[in-house]
């Protein structure tokens, strides 16, 4: 049966599961660019329920009529009804596995899902996010600092940002060298630092002489009464927690995911303009692998 056709007998899936297995079967059956196109459906739900058609085949490396074909073979009258069927099923998915897709418009609503949030702080996060996003995207430059092993957050943080901000910093890991970094901030730029217990001791010496100097700080970590936070004027604050004896950093990563999503909704379309052609000359660099 043509995939063209096949809309008007098959029995169109619902479920994110039955979804799956009807794009890896048109994968397996069809050739060219309908099954690249089903595999990377099936391989990027999450990816795809926000994207037009023309994001879809420009990702997949696949034309539009490929995509409306492939859409058609399981069920569908077209990709929007494609689209729609996916969107519910994903959301369905998550709610039943307890799992949470990172939308554009985080609100306290929204911060319920992430146990590094303590229940009280849900609404005052929110608010706080509020306020940083604004200095933020008001801000002439954001300098971003970690020091040991908290500078590998400091860098995904940045990686993410960049893709829709260019003014974005990230610091040396060495103080010595964070000092030459921050030399030129002023009272116009903001310096988000990230630290969690055992504080380092560079990330409390840094908190201090930004705040001697009238800079504004961001503290992203564990605890906001803390010599570090307290001489911060923002702090976003995740719930403390272990993996066995391992002091965890993914609370503070998970907030600052949920700051940079706040960030992007301020942008609107701008932000998501962006980010796809980011992702779009990663593709042309040959920097991500091929759809099969």
């Amino acid at each position: 049966m043509k995939p063209g056709n096949s809309h008007r007998k098959a029995q169109m899936p619902s479920t994110l599961e039955d979804l799956r297995l009807r794009l890896n079967q048109i994968g397996r059956e069809m050739s060219g660019q309908i099954r690249r196109a089903a595999n990377y459906a099936a391989a990027n739900p999450d990816e795809i329920v926000f994207s037009s058609i023309r994001d879809f085949a420009e990702k997949s490396a696949v034309s539009p009529a490929s995509i409306i074909r492939m859409s058609r073979g399981l069920g569908f009258g077209g990709y929007r009804e494609f689209r729609a069927a996916l969107r519910m099923a994903v959301k369905e998915f998550n709610a039943s596995s307890g799992q949470t897709v990172i939308n554009t418009k985080p609100s306290a609503d929204f911060l319920t899902s992430f146990s590094s949030i303590a229940p009280g702080e849900l609404s005052a996060t929110a608010a706080k996010m509020d306020q940083v996003a604004d200095k933020i995207l008001s801000a002439n430059t954001v300098f971003v600092v970690g020091f040991r092993s908290a500078h590998n957050f400091a860098q995904y943080f940045v990686y993410l940002a960049h893709m829709a901000m260019a003014h974005f910093r990230l610091t040396s890991p060495a103080m010595s060298s964070a000092a030459d970094h921050l030399a030129s901030a002023d009272a116009n730029d903001i310096v988000i630092v990230f630290s969690v217990a055992p504080y380092a001791v560079e990330a409390v010496q840094l908190a201090y002489f930004l705040s001697e100097n009238k800079i504004p700080t961001l503290a992203i970590t564990d605890n906001a009464n803390s010599p570090f936070s307290k001489k911060c004027d923002y702090v976003l604050e995740a719930n403390r927690s272990h993996i066995g004896p391992i002091q965890s950093m993914a609370g503070c990563v998970t907030l600052s995911e949920a700051l940079l999503a706040r960030c992007f909704e301020r942008m609107g379309k701008d932000a998501r303009q962006k980010i796809g052609e980011f992702e779009n000359r990663v593709r042309r660099m040959r920097g991500y692998w091929p759809p099969e």
